[in-house]
């Protein structure tokens, strides 16, 4: 019986080895898999987290004392209050106080989800995902991933009110940073910016009720215009002024009267007309242009006088008004530079910021980023270098007084820290 059985009972112990080692190799495998997606998930959690306060540590601007916060697009001013974001995390700062946590975003869509994680803003130059207007200390509109939400300030909560047409790789952003404004009556607008190379219809929403709905002020009808570089409320005009390109007819300057039906065009079709921001003045606007002959530019309220005030070394996305005679310019391009505009409306450097080699391949250039909004009355001023070689995405806060009443001599940006 033994002998007979010995082959089985071997074949059987064999066997049950067999079962054994596989057993335990799935175990090992599965522990290793579960290792791995442990480390995935908490470098995923790490890249995407943001924290609920981001302090000012001091630095260096421009050879006076300063401050800087890493990682964040500045977005509007309102005296002393100024908002930023990362990624589509919204943040609010005081009095000089710390960034503290607002909201964060909802983002659909496979190429919007991958602007949540650091490294990808970081390979891809595209910081600035998220655009944020503030309505009332409880309420923003906020334009990011293709969609507008509206944000409640106190919960945190958003809601999705309107869709982009246009928004997309290889089709654009849907609007620019200064493309949104709110008037004086609480009527939000934005205009349209994408590619548009087939040179369709463009147009300018207004919002009438906090951005909860969203009609259509004017259509541009195809081949107007390219798509709309600037939008912007003019406190002491009372009007709101539009800026568009990109080539001949389709560079306009001028402003509308009636909530954006309409508008009166100062200037158009030619590369002088081509402005992405404004600096509205109580009896001039200036512009500096987006184009390769860069300029500043004068529109004189009186007389309706268009004339070239300086050049310029390269092309300007950004402005903002500091006082009611004073200004700056945000340039980009070739050189990432400010320039403080004085009253008589000379500009003069005062910050600048290494290029890296290659930005050509960046997903948008080298630039300095200035708020939405005036900094008057309050007490800063801020800067936000993107994609240079200094600071990737960073804010400096000077003294604004400072900055006006010193006048310090342009300076190349400190090395980062």
């Amino acid at each position: 019986m033994c002998a007979a059985g010995l082959p089985t009972c071997r074949a059987a112990m064999t066997h049950g080895r067999g079962v054994e080692t596989l057993s335990r190799r799935k175990r090992i495998l599965l522990g290793v898999a579960a290792v791995v997606l442990a480390i995935g998930v908490g470098l995923a959690a790490w890249e995407v987290w943001t924290p609920g306060e981001i302090q000012w540590q001091a630095t260096q601007v421009a050879g006076m004392a300063g401050w800087r916060a890493d990682d964040l697009v500045v977005q509007h001013q309102l005296g002393d209050e100024v908002w930023a974001t990362r990624g589509y995390t919204i943040y609010r700062g005081r009095a000089g106080g710390p960034f503290i946590k607002v909201a964060t975003l909802p983002c659909s869509g496979l190429e919007p989800a991958a602007g949540c994680f650091r490294t990808v803003r970081q390979w891809t130059g595209r910081y600035d995902l998220t655009e944020v207007l503030p309505l009332t200390p409880d309420l923003a509109v906020a334009f990011a991933g293709g969609c507008v939400y509206r944000v409640d300030l106190k919960t945190g909560a958003s809601q999705r009110v309107h869709a982009l047409r246009h928004y997309g790789r290889g089709i654009g952003r849907g609007v620019m940073a200064l493309g949104i404004a709110r008037d004086e009556a609480g009527a939000v607008y934005y205009g349209e910016y994408w590619r548009n190379d087939e040179r369709g219809p463009v147009r300018l929403y207004r919002s009438d009720d906090a951005g909860l709905s969203w009609t259509v002020a004017c259509e541009f009808a195809p081949g107007e215009v390219r798509h709309i570089h600037a939008v912007q409320w003019d406190p002491y005009g009372k009007r709101l002024w539009l800026a568009s390109g990109d080539n001949g007819p389709e560079c306009r300057i001028g402003y509308s009267t009636d909530r954006g039906s309409t508008f009166t065009w100062i200037a158009q079709g030619d590369q002088h007309y081509r402005a992405c921001a404004f600096l509205l003045r109580p009896v001039d606007v200036l512009w500096a242009t987006d184009t390769g002959q860069n300029h500043l530019m004068r529109w004189t309220r009186q007389d309706g006088r268009v004339e070239v005030l300086a050049d310029l070394p390269s092309a300007c996305f950004y402005a903002q008004g500091l006082d009611e005679q004073r200004g700056l310019l945000g340039l980009a391009e070739a050189t990432a530079t400010a320039w403080l505009v004085e009253p008589a409306g000379q500009p003069r450097k005062i910050f600048e910021c290494r290029t890296p080699q290659g930005w050509q391949d960046l997903g948008a250039p080298p630039s300095v980023r200035l708020p939405r909004g005036q900094a008057q009355p309050g007490q800063w001023v801020y800067l936000n270098p993107i994609r240079t070689v200094e600071y990737p995405s960073t804010i400096l806060r000077v003294a604004r007084d400072a900055l006006l009443e010193a006048k310090p001599p342009p300076l190349p940006a400190p090395p980062a820290p």
